[in-house]
């Protein structure tokens, strides 16, 4: 089982990931859309109001940092590992470097017992997993953070399973946030009565936070202002990396809308949700078409890896051409929900609950394993 712990994308889309040192492209699309050709020249006659968004989307602003962080610095048995491994392939490359063809090398000493250099003494598991991990750092060096279980070098530490490394990781970025939002709560002098179960909504379209759950309509007016933007954007990708398979919260549609939305405005400055459609088209005030702003952000911009560039447009061009044919208010937004309870947050409509006190199906699950 090979683990990749590099979440550093270029980009996530409805069904496309982009990774930025590894060029490793999941469920990317092999069609060519018209015009996507990256020799091909840019011929875009946008309009002056058009360029002037486009150009403020490019200009950074320093603000100060969001208190909650929907990810952690976290180190579990996967984290460990990736240490010792690229600890150990360090020295191993080194030696396989002095060799005229270190991946031939690197081969036989998995796979050639006529060789001088094969490594006796391993399993059908161990030889497939050794070599894949010396020869992914003798490719990317100290950044590779991908893991091949069942190496050689693990066997005092035993399995390691992929959906409990998860499950605890979710679970300390929980407690983090707990934390963080209790020095939000310190810090603004507002104190939440005990027992008081307070259920916390995130609109996605500007990551407005609406507090339900009691009647005392300061308490929730001070609690809603606590969390600004940056903060209540935060608290929302926390609930999506918190989400189990099972949630009643995604579905694919609102999850694609999203990701979409979200795109556009980072890349071009508008929202789709104030965009008017004509010919199938979502286009500004002055009738300019979505997607040429769109374009010309990804072919001028750093942000999406220049081999990449093309997936990308084309992918997002068909989902905008998909929701201007449906209508983007036939597809609900993705509100996500939260509840906040003495000090813990708590998962709302799924069966993996992360909140304090609720974490024992974890141990149970990791039980199981063994």
């Amino acid at each position: 089982m090979t683990i990749n712990s590099n979440n550093s994308f270029a980009s996530v889309s409805n069904g496309i990931k982009i990774f930025q040192n590894n060029a490793n492209v999941e469920n990317s699309s092999s069609t060519e859309g018209e015009n996507t050709n990256k020799n091909d020249p840019i011929r875009l006659s946008l309009s002056s109001s058009a360029k002037d968004n486009l150009n403020k989307i490019n200009q950074t602003q320093a603000q100060e940092e969001p208190v909650i962080q929907s990810r952690n610095k976290y180190e579990g048995e996967l984290e460990i590992r990736i240490k010792i491994k690229n600890d150990y392939y360090a020295k191993v490359v080194e030696e396989d470097k002095k060799f005229d063809n270190p991946y031939g090398h690197i081969w036989d000493k998995y796979h050639n017992e006529y060789s001088p250099y094969y490594i006796e003494g391993l399993t059908d598991e161990e030889r497939d997993a050794g070599e894949s991990n010396e020869f992914n750092y003798l490719k990317w060096g100290k950044d590779d953070k991908s893991l091949t279980s069942g190496d050689a070098i693990f066997r005092d530490r035993g399995p390691l399973y992929a959906d409990v490394e998860s499950a605890k990781e979710k679970a300390f970025n929980r407690e983090e946030v707990n934390k963080q939002v209790q020095q939000l709560l310190d810090a603004n002098n507002i104190t939440i009565p005990q027992n008081t179960k307070l259920r916390f909504t995130i609109d996605p379209n500007n990551y407005k936070v609406t507090v339900t759950g009691t009647d005392d309509k300061n308490l929730t007016s001070l609690l809603e202002k606590m969390l600004d933007e940056k903060n209540s954007k935060q608290l929302f990708y926390h609930i999506s990396l918190s989400s189990s398979d099972d949630s009643t919260q995604f579905t694919k549609e609102k999850q694609g809308k999203y990701y979409l939305i979200t795109e556009m405005k980072d890349k071009t400055g508008y929202d789709l949700n104030d965009l008017s459609v004509e010919n199938g088209k979502f286009v500004t005030e002055d009738g300019t078409d979505i997607f040429d702003i769109y374009k010309e952000s990804i072919r001028t911009g750093t942000s999406v890896p220049e081999q990449f560039k093309d997936t990308i447009i084309y992918t997002y061009g068909e989902e905008l051409k998909n929701l201007a044919k449906v209508g983007i208010d036939s597809i609900p937004d993705l509100f996500l929900s939260i509840d906040y309870e003495n000090g813990s947050f708590y998962d709302v409509g799924q069966s993996k609950n992360y909140g304090r006190g609720k974490t024992d199906w974890i141990d149970k699950l990791e039980a199981s394993k063994e």
